[in-house]
């Protein structure tokens, strides 16, 4: 099926909030003749996610990662008039958990990317390794900002 049309699908399979991409794919495979494995529904909600808001008009936001739990994955309208949508607490706190751990994901990442930074830095000439330096710090800075915007998610620090 092309993702396009899966994401179509998976649109209707979320009417209802699910627990897991197996229950997705599930109840994809329920609605279409043409059957769909997890993989096919992780990719298309990756694709989902990456689109602009208009693009589709809904999103399946980010949520905590781990065991099942059912109402993690729903569908999230990014049309203009969803800043006046209602959504219940579970749903907003369930946005923000999945939003600090990608922030923490991201976090980890640039640090990563400037540590490998460093290491490149060493084998370049001076007037290189100052530009990558440059690059370094502000890769890190940004993983600084991640942070801070990370604990707001999290309760971490006071309004």
């Amino acid at each position: 099926m092309k993702t396009p049309d899966l994401i179509r699908f998976i649109g209707k399979a979320m009417g209802t909030s699910a627990g897991s991409y197996a229950e997705i794919t599930a109840r994809v495979n329920a609605m279409s003749i043409e059957p769909v494995v997890y993989a096919q529904v992780a990719q298309a909600i990756y694709r989902l996610r990456k689109a602009e808001p208009d693009e589709w008009g809904w999103t399946i936001p980010h949520c905590k990662r781990g065991p099942t739990e059912p109402g993690r994955l729903f569908r999230m309208s990014t049309a203009p008039p969803a800043a006046s949508t209602f959504y219940s607490q579970a749903k907003v706190a369930a946005t923000e958990v999945g939003a600090y751990g990608s922030a923490r994901t991201s976090q980890t990442m640039l640090e990563n990317v400037a540590k490998h930074l460093d290491a490149l830095a060493l084998n370049l000439p001076p007037h290189k390794r100052r530009i990558i330096r440059g690059l370094r710090r502000d890769v890190l800075y940004i993983a600084e900002k991640i942070v801070d915007i990370a604990d707001d998610l999290n309760g971490a620090r006071g309004p």
